[in-house]
């Protein structure tokens, strides 16, 4: 198979931060990467943010997404930044508390110059089936609203990995781009477990799940393993770690 060639481009991002604009705008219009031909007049473009926790280290400045949503914009492209929900129970599985945490680290609309949307709704539930063949692994579950726009720029954060932030980059827009589902799927095959020192019965999971997998035990719930589809949900649901994936 054929490998596509990786341009590395240099971004100034020391001294005045008029720089970064210049910067980013050579990029988008560089001879070998010429992001702006990718989009066309009133396409609808995502800007994705990086797949990872909201920490001061890995956070794109609010001046850089800026300046992507300023040239894109100068070009007659719909901008918006965007991101999914995570698999686990924190600050990233619904789009509330994601939007919260990304406001306290300044992504908003006053300092990016774009709104702001989550790809699989409000709960990571949104979704999209992609059949990317048997040697591939098969269906994969992708965030519904790619369906419905015309193109992404990828954020990335440096990764602690072989390549570094190129490699970050494929993982953000792999698994980034993956709903809910999506992401279980990759990271967890073998399915929710049953926490038996921190489940109290409240029962809440057994109502929700959707094939009736869960049933009430002596002193906590017990999952049939054959019956479960591994969706999630109950440990979305789960406030005290009562159910996890291991």
């Amino acid at each position: 198979m054929a490998r596509s060639k990786v341009y590395m481009i240099p971004l100034d991002t020391t001294g005045a931060r008029d720089k970064l604009g210049f910067s980013v705008e050579a990029v988008m219009g560089h001879r070998s990467y010429n992001l702006v031909k990718t989009f066309l007049d009133g396409d609808l473009v995502g800007i994705k943010l990086p797949y990872t926790e909201y920490k001061e280290h890995a956070v794109v400045h609010p001046e850089l997404l800026s300046a992507l949503v300023t040239s894109l914009k100068s070009r007659k492209r719909v901008v918006f930044v965007c991101d999914t929900a995570a698999r686990h129970f924190n600050k990233k599985a619904n789009a509330i508390e994601h939007m919260e945490a990304m406001m306290a680290k300044g992504v908003t609309y006053e300092r990016t110059g774009a709104p702001f949307a989550m790809l699989d709704g409000i709960n990571g539930a949104y979704e999209m089936s992609v059949d990317l063949g048997r040697k591939k692994g098969g269906k994969f579950l992708l965030a519904g609203e790619l369906q419905n726009t015309n193109g992404m720029v990828i954020t990335t954060t440096p990764k602690p990995l072989g390549n570094n932030c190129f490699e970050g980059a494929l993982f953000n827009m792999g698994v980034g781009l993956g709903a809910k589902r999506g992401k279980i799927q990759l990271y967890s095959s073998l399915g929710p477990q049953v926490n038996v020192e921190k489940c109290y019965l409240c029962k809440k999971c057994i109502y929700i799940c959707p094939v009736g997998a869960i049933h009430k035990g002596p002193k906590h719930v017990i999952i049939d393993q054959e019956r479960c589809i591994n969706c999630g949900k109950c440990v979305d649901l789960t406030r005290f770690g009562g159910i996890t994936y291991h």
